[in-house]
Protein backbone atom coordinates (compact mmCIF):
# COMPACT_ATOMS: atom_id res chain seq x y z
CA UNK A 1 0.00 0.00 0.00
CA UNK A 2 2.95 2.32 -0.35
CA UNK A 3 1.11 4.16 -3.17
CA UNK A 4 -1.32 5.51 -0.63
CA UNK A 5 1.24 7.37 1.39
CA UNK A 6 2.12 10.99 1.01
CA UNK A 7 4.92 10.99 3.58
CA UNK A 8 5.84 8.02 5.80
CA UNK A 9 5.97 8.70 9.53
CA UNK A 10 6.26 6.33 12.45
CA UNK A 11 2.90 4.57 12.54
CA UNK A 12 0.96 7.34 10.83
CA UNK A 13 0.69 8.50 7.25
CA UNK A 14 -1.39 10.77 5.07
CA UNK A 15 -3.56 8.26 3.28
CA UNK A 16 -5.40 8.78 0.01
CA UNK A 17 -8.62 7.26 1.31
CA UNK A 18 -10.18 6.80 -2.14
CA UNK A 19 -7.23 4.67 -3.27
CA UNK A 20 -7.31 2.62 -0.10
CA UNK A 21 -11.02 1.87 -0.60
CA UNK A 22 -10.34 0.90 -4.23
CA UNK A 23 -7.60 -1.53 -3.18
CA UNK A 24 -9.71 -3.05 -0.40
CA UNK A 25 -12.65 -3.37 -2.80
CA UNK A 26 -10.43 -5.26 -5.22
CA UNK A 27 -9.43 -7.59 -2.38
CA UNK A 28 -13.14 -8.44 -1.97
CA UNK A 29 -14.00 -8.55 -5.68
CA UNK A 30 -14.35 -12.32 -6.10
CA UNK A 31 -16.70 -12.58 -3.11
CA UNK A 32 -18.67 -9.55 -4.31
CA UNK A 33 -19.12 -11.09 -7.75
CA UNK A 34 -20.10 -14.46 -6.25
CA UNK A 35 -22.78 -12.80 -4.09
CA UNK A 36 -23.85 -10.36 -6.84
CA UNK A 37 -22.83 -7.34 -4.75
CA UNK A 38 -21.54 -4.00 -6.00
CA UNK A 39 -19.25 -1.53 -4.23
CA UNK A 40 -19.45 2.16 -5.11
CA UNK A 41 -16.59 4.35 -3.86
CA UNK A 42 -17.92 7.92 -3.49
CA UNK A 43 -14.90 9.26 -1.60
CA UNK A 44 -13.21 12.26 -3.23
CA UNK A 45 -9.88 11.29 -4.79
CA UNK A 46 -8.10 14.28 -3.28
CA UNK A 47 -9.07 13.55 0.34
CA UNK A 48 -6.10 12.55 2.49
CA UNK A 49 -6.46 11.46 6.09
CA UNK A 50 -3.82 11.24 8.78
CA UNK A 51 -4.00 8.07 10.82
CA UNK A 52 -2.36 4.69 11.19
CA UNK A 53 -2.65 3.27 7.68
CA UNK A 54 -2.40 -0.38 8.70
CA UNK A 55 -5.08 -0.13 11.38
CA UNK A 56 -7.43 1.84 9.14
CA UNK A 57 -6.95 -0.68 6.30
CA UNK A 58 -7.66 -3.51 8.75
CA UNK A 59 -10.83 -1.80 10.03
CA UNK A 60 -12.21 -0.91 6.61
CA UNK A 61 -11.09 -4.21 5.08
CA UNK A 62 -12.84 -6.22 7.81
CA UNK A 63 -16.00 -4.17 7.46
CA UNK A 64 -16.04 -4.48 3.66
CA UNK A 65 -15.31 -8.20 3.83
CA UNK A 66 -18.13 -8.79 6.28
CA UNK A 67 -20.63 -6.74 4.27
CA UNK A 68 -19.71 -8.43 0.99
CA UNK A 69 -19.57 -11.95 2.45
CA UNK A 70 -22.80 -11.86 4.47
CA UNK A 71 -25.05 -10.09 1.96
CA UNK A 72 -26.34 -11.02 -1.47
CA UNK A 73 -27.47 -8.75 -4.33
CA UNK A 74 -26.48 -5.69 -2.32
CA UNK A 75 -25.38 -2.29 -3.59
CA UNK A 76 -22.85 -0.95 -1.11
CA UNK A 77 -22.07 2.79 -1.23
CA UNK A 78 -19.11 4.26 0.65
CA UNK A 79 -18.97 7.99 1.32
CA UNK A 80 -17.15 10.33 3.68
CA UNK A 81 -17.66 13.62 5.49
CA UNK A 82 -14.93 15.66 7.11
CA UNK A 83 -15.62 17.66 10.27
CA UNK A 84 -12.51 19.60 11.33
CA UNK A 85 -10.39 16.82 12.84
CA UNK A 86 -12.95 14.00 12.52
CA UNK A 87 -13.59 11.78 9.51
CA UNK A 88 -17.02 10.15 9.23
CA UNK A 89 -17.35 7.31 6.73
CA UNK A 90 -20.72 5.85 5.79
CA UNK A 91 -21.17 2.35 4.41
CA UNK A 92 -24.73 2.15 3.05
CA UNK A 93 -26.19 -1.16 1.94
CA UNK A 94 -29.54 -1.43 0.19
CA UNK A 95 -30.58 -4.27 2.47
CA UNK A 96 -31.12 -4.97 6.12
CA UNK A 97 -28.07 -6.66 7.62
CA UNK A 98 -29.43 -9.69 9.43
CA UNK A 99 -26.56 -12.17 9.34
CA UNK A 100 -26.06 -13.56 12.87
CA UNK A 101 -22.25 -13.14 12.70
CA UNK A 102 -22.38 -9.42 11.87
CA UNK A 103 -22.77 -8.09 15.46
CA UNK A 104 -19.77 -10.15 16.60
CA UNK A 105 -17.70 -8.90 13.64
CA UNK A 106 -18.73 -5.32 14.35
CA UNK A 107 -17.69 -5.74 17.99
CA UNK A 108 -14.16 -6.81 17.02
CA UNK A 109 -13.91 -3.95 14.49
CA UNK A 110 -15.00 -1.51 17.21
CA UNK A 111 -12.04 -2.51 19.39
CA UNK A 112 -9.61 -1.75 16.57
CA UNK A 113 -11.42 1.50 15.68
CA UNK A 114 -10.99 2.68 19.28
CA UNK A 115 -7.23 2.26 18.89
CA UNK A 116 -7.19 5.08 16.29
CA UNK A 117 -9.57 7.28 18.29
CA UNK A 118 -12.59 6.03 16.39
CA UNK A 119 -15.90 4.26 16.60
CA UNK A 120 -17.98 2.04 14.34
CA UNK A 121 -21.67 1.31 14.69
CA UNK A 122 -24.84 0.61 12.77
CA UNK A 123 -26.52 4.01 12.71
CA UNK A 124 -29.77 3.16 10.96
CA UNK A 125 -32.01 0.59 9.28
CA UNK A 126 -34.48 2.74 7.34
CA UNK A 127 -36.37 2.17 4.12
CA UNK A 128 -34.53 -1.10 3.61
CA UNK A 129 -31.14 0.67 3.78
CA UNK A 130 -28.56 -0.18 6.42
CA UNK A 131 -26.01 2.48 7.34
CA UNK A 132 -22.82 1.68 9.20
CA UNK A 133 -20.77 4.66 10.35
CA UNK A 134 -17.04 4.67 11.01
CA UNK A 135 -15.60 7.79 12.60
CA UNK A 136 -12.00 8.48 13.55
CA UNK A 137 -9.67 11.33 14.41
CA UNK A 138 -7.92 12.89 11.43
CA UNK A 139 -4.43 13.67 12.71
CA UNK A 140 -2.20 15.93 10.67
CA UNK A 141 1.06 14.27 9.68
CA UNK A 142 4.02 16.55 9.17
Amino acid sequence: MELLLRKPKSGQSNIALHLMINQLSLNNLSEAIKNENTIENNIPAELKVGTDMHKLASIVGSLLSSLVTHNKKTALQISVKKYHDVILMHFKANTEITHPEFPKTLESIQILAASIGGSVDVTSFRNNVSTIALSFVNRKVA
